[in-house]
């Protein structure tokens, strides 16, 4: 079993919050077909529920944890990015790509700090 499923499938027997994102999440991913593999932002996800819930998972899975977190910050690494996952990295993009629309059609652009367009 992959180390991220046996992660999943440990935090699926964890006493989660009811009705809470935490609980959906990891159903969903104790639930994912065997043959589909999780996406970075997915495993790091995972990861970050593993140390939130440390208490209620045994210490064997919190090593393995620790363990994956590691590879993959070394991985992140080997390819010259950070070795801290990037998830604003996508909505950074679809801003520039909607910055070059709108100077493209001579609209009005968006000061998203103040709420106002420029």
């Amino acid at each position: 079993m992959n180390g991220y499923r046996r992660i999943a499938a440990s935090l699926a027997l964890c006493s989660l919050q009811a009705y809470s994102w935490d609980r959906h999440f990891v159903r969903s991913m104790a639930a994912l077909a065997r043959d589909k593999d999780y996406g970075e932002p997915q495993r790091a996800h995972l990861l970050r529920l593993a140390h939130k819930y440390r208490r209620q998972l045994p210490a064997t899975i919190l090593e393995l944890g620790l363990e994956l977190a590691e590879s993959a910050a070394e991985a992140r690494m080997a390819r010259g990015e950070s070795p801290f996952a990037d998830f604003a990295k996508p909505a950074r993009r679809a801003l520039r790509k909607e910055l070059k629309v709108r100077e493209a059609q001579s609209l009005p652009l968006f000061d998203y700090a103040s709420g106002r367009p420029t």
